[in-house]
């Protein structure tokens, strides 16, 4: 049930980004949605089904900005597989870090989106899709302070839809919950 109200969220989302992302632009700028919604999975999901969440918003991503190879679903997976080895339940429980992780988040998206998209231009050897680095780093910037400010109204409507999930047990905890305590002397 977790796993049909995370998709419909997806495609909420998509449609967000799709429909109303590009009318809510400040300077051309527009917050990149999709990438909360990776930042969402990547804390309050399991590691292995964050990636995969990840990764489908990054398709999505790649879909809307009309790039066929997947840097976004790269970048995004990325992106998931870090927040996922630094969470823990502090951490993710606070508005102001999901701020921060959507903010690193989309900048290194961005960035890498604008690497991967040069190489396989310069690979390609057809017309070449150049962006200067300060431009891209300029508009990367951008893109991340505006996702960082819908950062936490965006996760905080996707755990009340989908739930925060269950903070995880190690297994050396789940054995020593098992294990017989000692009762006698």
């Amino acid at each position: 049930m977790r796993s049909l109200r995370a998709a419909l969220m997806l495609l909420v989302f998509a449609t967000l980004q799709l429909a109303f992302a590009g009318k809510v632009a400040v300077a051309g700028i527009s917050p990149d949605i999709l990438c909360c919604f990776a930042v969402y999975a990547a804390l309050h999901m399991r590691p292995a089904g964050s990636f995969a969440w990840a990764w489908g918003a990054g398709l999505i991503s790649d879909l809307l900005f009309g790039f066929k190879l997947g840097p976004f679903a790269i970048m995004y997976c990325a992106c998931a597989y870090v927040l996922a080895g630094v969470r823990s339940t502090p951490f993710r429980g606070s508005l102001v870090a999901h701020s921060v992780a959507a903010f690193v988040c989309t900048a290194a998206s961005h960035l890498g989106y604008w690497m991967l998209r040069t190489a396989f231009a310069a690979i390609s050897g057809g017309a070449a899709w150049r962006v200067g680095l300060v431009e891209a780093l300029g508009t990367s910037l951008g893109v991340a302070v505006y996702s960082s400010v819908v950062a936490p109204a965006a996760i905080e409507l996707l755990a009340w839809s989908v739930g925060r999930g269950e903070p995880e047990v190690d297994l050396i905890s789940r054995i020593a919950a098992r294990a017989p305590s000692g009762g006698g002397d």
